[in-house]
């Protein structure tokens, strides 16, 4: 077995833990796993808030290291939602454009709790554009690509 980039993994797996931290959420699943055919390792963090009563974890962050130890970003994957998940998943705000780079992903995480206490206010909004991130709702807008 290879320990190839496995110390710059490990070194954004805990970046990717003391963000979530840092913005009041439970580092939940840490995941390091090296993909020998593209020769980089995927590092996967999921977290929720300190009350969560859902399988399903509120955020997960996702990134690829190369085995020379580069890091070209973060997939932030959310919804504005205390709810479940994968109940709220057609009518939560869910964080569009969100490939980022390490140094802003935090943003998108405190916006989230922002998104959150806003629409505890305003249930009909479901749409906000907050630099450098845009929260939507799929709704009924969302259509399956046909096969």
């Amino acid at each position: 077995m290879t320990r190839a980039g496995k110390e710059p993994s490990e070194d954004l797996q805990r970046r990717l833990a003391a963000i979530c931290t840092a913005c009041g959420l439970n580092a939940g699943k840490k995941i390091n796993r090296l993909m020998q055919d593209r020769k980089q390792r995927v590092v996967i963090v999921t977290a929720s808030p300190p009350v969560w009563e859902h399988e399903s974890a509120a955020v997960t962050l996702m990134a690829f290291v190369s085995t020379t130890g580069g890091c070209e970003g973060v997939r932030i994957q959310c919804a504005a939602s205390n709810d479940d998940p994968l109940a709220t998943i057609w009518s939560a705000p869910t964080v569009r454009n969100a490939y980022v780079t390490l140094e802003i992903a935090e943003e998108a995480l405190k916006q989230r709790q922002e998104i959150i206490n806003c629409q505890a206010d305003n249930p009909d909004i479901t749409r906000f554009d907050f630099e450098p991130f845009l929260w939507e709702a799929p709704g009924q807008d969302f259509k399956f690509a046909s096969m």
